[in-house]
């Protein structure tokens, strides 16, 4: 008898949107004598608590400071960010342009960033399209 591989893609589709996230962990182990791993931390953001206005179809940017984290990942409830992924340079600066979408609304926005150990930190903020 045939085997059939299950595609991981169609369970992935399946799930519902609200209620549930998908983690990967991979653990390090480390010796007594190294530091422990730390996540990466955000020096410099956009204030999280204020909520910007954005012209339907316009771009915000956002500048961040995150010493230690290699990449920048855009995710959002909607409208689009420029990239997926943003490399961060040495110094840890970054910019990442949100694109607000052609309907108005409430939109929420999110920055994770992420270092090359597996540590992250994720940076959260509120558009109003209008």
């Amino acid at each position: 008898p045939q085997r059939k591989l299950l595609d991981p893609l169609d369970w992935l589709q399946k799930l519902p949107q609200d209620g549930v996230s998908l983690v990967s962990w991979f653990p390090n182990v480390t010796e007594d004598t190294e530091d422990p791993l730390v996540n990466p931390l955000i020096e410099v953001a956009p204030d999280a608590e204020v909520v910007r206005e954005v012209a339907v179809d316009k771009s915000l940017v956002l500048d961040f400071v995150v010493p230690g984290a290699e990449t920048a990942w855009g995710y959002t409830t909607g409208g689009g960010f420029r990239r997926p992924s943003e490399d961060i340079a040495s110094t840890g600066e970054v910019s990442v342009e949100w694109f607000a979408p052609s309907k108005t609304g409430e939109e929420v926005l999110y920055v994770v960033f992420v270092n090359d150990l597996g540590g992250t930190v994720v940076w959260r903020g509120e558009a109003t399209v209008r």
